[in-house]
């Protein structure tokens, strides 16, 4: 999914999501020049459609964060399928969308690897141009 979207906006912004980013910004400020050595961002390299290793990239795994448990989804699914209108709306009566929380968008991920290479590093200045690609199977066991 593209970063400016909906959905991906709420995932930037899960606890999860941003403590993992954290950890991996802090790994990269106390090992650079390794780095710098590894993880450049290459033409051959890009995101697949599966989780597998991921070579050439810092490898962060989080496993089974909060909140992505199966209470939490039911409860997350029952508030959005008692919201959802059951019958066409009168003329007369507004159209509501149902309420979506944002458990019901992070319930479902389950434990999640972030990949990480970066475009630019200067270690002697502390910057870096980093691109990140969060992956789920979406399997029974994440």
């Amino acid at each position: 999914m593209r970063e400016g979207d909906e959905y991906t906006q709420t995932i930037l912004r899960w606890p999860p999501v941003t403590d993992a980013v954290s950890r991996i910004k802090f790994n990269l400020t106390t090992d650079c020049l390794f780095w710098r050595t590894m993880f450049n961002s290459r033409a051959d390299w890009v995101p697949t459609m599966n989780d597998a290793k991921k070579f050439g990239a810092h490898q962060e795994f989080v496993y089974e964060p909060p909140g992505t448990d199966p209470a939490t989804c039911a409860k997350a699914f029952a508030i959005y399928v008692g919201t959802k209108q059951k019958i066409f709306p009168l003329p007369s009566l507004p159209l509501v969308p149902p309420i979506q929380t944002n458990d019901l968008y992070t319930c479902p991920i389950g434990s999640f690897n972030i990949y990480t290479t970066y475009d630019a590093i200067d270690c002697s200045a502390k910057t870096a141009t980093l691109n990140f690609w969060m992956y789920n199977s979406m399997s029974r066991k994440s």
